[in-house]
């Protein structure tokens, strides 16, 4: 009877130990999806981060040519006169 006992025992105990193996299997499966997910979002983040740059780029850039155009007004006689009368 001791053997027979024994037997229940592994047996029940590689049961456990398979159930425990599943579980793993199925976490390990849902995080490897979840990296995934998260490495292409983090790739569609950047793309438009990159792009969100040039953007910040360009409008500096078109800020930086308004001043310009603003301060060659200002320095303009006629604009000097009209800002008098104002």
């Amino acid at each position: 009877m001791d053997k027979d006992q024994e037997i229940k025992k592994l047996t029940n105990e590689i049961k456990q130990l398979e159930e425990e193996i599943k579980i793993q299997k199925s976490n390990y499966k849902q995080l490897s999806t979840e990296l995934g997910q998260s490495i292409f979002e983090n790739e569609d983040l950047d793309l438009e981060n990159r792009k969100l740059k040039r953007e910040i780029e360009e409008l500096k850039q078109e800020n930086h040519e308004l001043k310009k155009f603003k301060e060659e007004v200002e320095k303009s006689t006629s604009w000097k006169i009209k800002s008098m009368f104002k």
